[in-house]
């Protein structure tokens, strides 16, 4: 928490001297002489362009009609958010009950890892078209992360779905559920960026969609892969590579909310005289925090694959390590519930856990896939 602490205190002269920062030749501006106009029909391909239109607006002198300074406005604009938020969530906790204080410091860590996310991808969007890697691939960072922080807020409201009501949980709820709807608008911007800059002509979408049916097919379970997959087309295009980096992104999301899940699960749950479920239960949440630190560990080489730092066949061994011993963990979990009579709580754990299994199986067959193409 500490470091995260850290970095609340030096985000605000980043974001404010982001705008500063010359805009590279990638963002090509938007042919109107009416920069308000240009954010506000940009706005209109997002799921919620009032609320996009009113916090990107105070930006029209700097964005002019430049779509790639727009993403980088919508990226700050989801930061602060992300920190005005976990600011709320450490002042809440002092004043909370034990019960609520526990989904509050999961709420603080779903939101520390969002901040993160998005201030890589606005660390990327610094060097986009610097020739520190294609604009596809620098683009197609951003979409990964920017999605896994949407994903992280989502996190934080799920688990404070077993916590009673009241003036603390209405607060975090409706706060998240505005800085999740900053992050959507921000992606979308990010997605049209994607695919009207810096590609010579997009493939065609449907040939996108095809190229990730065929890769699923070589998984266990082709079907959960293509539907878990197939929204991220445009960022994929045909790379195999690019798949299994999508693939290992949707894996650590759903590894993150089955943590998330099983410790607010462990604090509110009705043991009665039956410790076993308890141990089982805490014996879990250490198994999916294991293979959460396995997969981000993945999703981390995934990015500097082919950058010089160790061979590609090197750096794709190891993402094969992480992502099997992290799918083992998950097993763990399940194996460790055998001896747990039978009910609600067991079949929900199990069920759950089993869902995060087949999605680390299929990523954990897409990486094998661009490991034999290395060498």
């Amino acid at each position: 928490m500490k470091n995260t602490q850290c970095l609340l205190l030096l985000v605000l002269p980043f974001i404010c001297l982001l705008f500063l920062h010359p805009t590279s030749a990638v963002g090509v501006p938007f042919p109107t002489a009416d920069p308000a106009n240009f954010i506000r029909t940009s706005c209109n391909t997002t799921l919620y362009p009032d609320l996009c239109y009113s916090s990107l607006s105070p930006f029209t002198n700097n964005v002019q009609s430049n779509l790639t300074r727009l993403a980088k406005a919508a990226i700050a604009v989801s930061l602060r958010s992300s920190r005005h938020t976990m600011i709320l969530l450490t002042s809440l906790s002092a004043q909370a009950d034990p019960k609520v204080a526990g989904a509050l410091r999961d709420c603080f860590s779903n939101f520390g890892d969002a901040f993160e996310e998005i201030r890589e991808s606005l660390d990327q969007m610094k060097t986009l078209g610097s020739g520190t890697g294609s604009v596809r691939f620098q683009l197609s960072n951003v979409q990964t992360w920017m999605s896994a922080a949407l994903t992280d807020a989502e996190t934080c409201t799920d688990g404070f779905e077993d916590v009673e009501d009241g003036p603390i949980k209405t607060e975090v709820v409706n706060k998240a559920e505005m800085v999740k709807k900053m992050m959507s608008n921000a992606l979308a911007i990010v997605n049209g960026l994607a695919s009207t800059v810096g590609f010579p002509a997009p493939a065609p979408s449907n040939n996108d969609s095809d190229f990730i049916r065929t890769s699923c097919g070589t998984t266990l379970y082709p079907e959960l892969c293509y539907t878990s997959l197939s929204r991220y087309a445009n960022a994929v295009q045909s790379s195999p590579a690019q798949l299994a980096k999508v693939a290992i992104g949707v894996s650590l999301s759903n590894a993150k909310r089955m943590a998330a899940y099983v410790s607010n699960l462990s604090r509110h749950a009705d043991y009665g005289s039956d410790h076993r479920s308890a141990a089982a239960l805490h014996d879990c949440f250490s198994n999916f925090d294991d293979a959460v630190d396995q997969i981000r560990d993945s999703l981390s080489q995934m990015k500097t694959l082919g950058s010089g730092q160790g061979s590609v066949r090197f750096q794709m061994s190891n993402v094969q390590t992480w992502m099997s011993a992290a799918l083992t963990d998950q097993e763990t979990c399940t194996d460790g519930f055998q001896d747990v009579p039978d009910g609600t709580l067991k079949s929900e754990v199990v069920k759950r856990s089993e869902k995060v299994k087949k999605v680390t199986s299929n990523a954990l067959a897409l990486v094998n896939c661009v490991a034999e193409k290395s060498g």
